[in-house]
């Protein structure tokens, strides 16, 4: 009888010290969901997807509250067709581990890429008096001047379109951020809680 007790107490000591170590060598290991829920990982993969695609109203369905992004048509052929459509092409999305617990429900992380147009813009700014004068020396100033001496808008609009479409076909700066995904859950369906830093990506904005 003393040696079964003994052998119990042995157990128990044995499970005490493994449960000592295991606390302390996961203190800093961050929490993981031990059954992900596969539709919250489906529904992360899904917003990337329309991201990439351009199709901002599903993106928007998939965001709790479930915003509209509506915008005008872009005129074609403009700076800003040019510069959304090589936007939407460059955006890049890298996953980072599975789903992890959050004050929401849970979350996950992902690293986006893409073309950085407020960076863009600054370039072509700095370099559109040299530019436009260049330009305009080749063509003539009557072509290039209105009556009132400034340079007229057709021309400066398409110096400026060409010089937009050289840069995207070559090289570009890009941006890199990560974004914390937050995922809640409403009626038995996976929403991502939108945030500011989100809708500036959806909208060009890689912050």
């Amino acid at each position: 009888m003393k040696k079964t007790q003994s052998f119990f107490t042995l157990i128990g000591i044995l499970l005490l010290c493994g449960g000592l170590l295991l606390s302390w060598f996961c203190a800093d290991a961050s929490p993981l969901l031990l059954y992900p829920s596969e539709d919250a990982v489906d529904l992360t993969e899904a917003f990337t997807n329309t991201l990439r695609s351009g199709d901002l109203d599903t993106a928007g369905s998939l965001l709790l509250g479930q915003p509209r992004f509506t915008f005008e048509p872009l005129p074609e052929p403009s700076i800003e067709a040019l510069l959304w459509t090589a936007y939407i092409q460059s955006l890049q999305f890298t996953f980072q581990d599975g789903l992890s617990p959050d004050n929401t429900g849970c979350c996950r992380s992902v690293t986006v890429t893409g073309l950085d147009i407020p960076a863009l813009m600054q370039q072509l700014k700095e370099e559109a008096p040299e530019l436009l004068a260049q330009e305009a020396a080749l063509i003539g100033e009557d072509l290039a001047f209105g009556e009132d001496n400034h340079y007229r808008q057709d021309f400066v609009m398409e110096v400026l379109y060409r010089s937009v479409q050289e840069r995207l076909t070559g090289s570009y700066p890009t941006a890199s951020r990560e974004y914390r995904l937050e995922l809640v859950l409403q009626d038995d369906v996976w929403k991502i809680l939108p945030n500011q830093d989100l809708l500036d990506l959806i909208c060009g904005k890689i912050a």
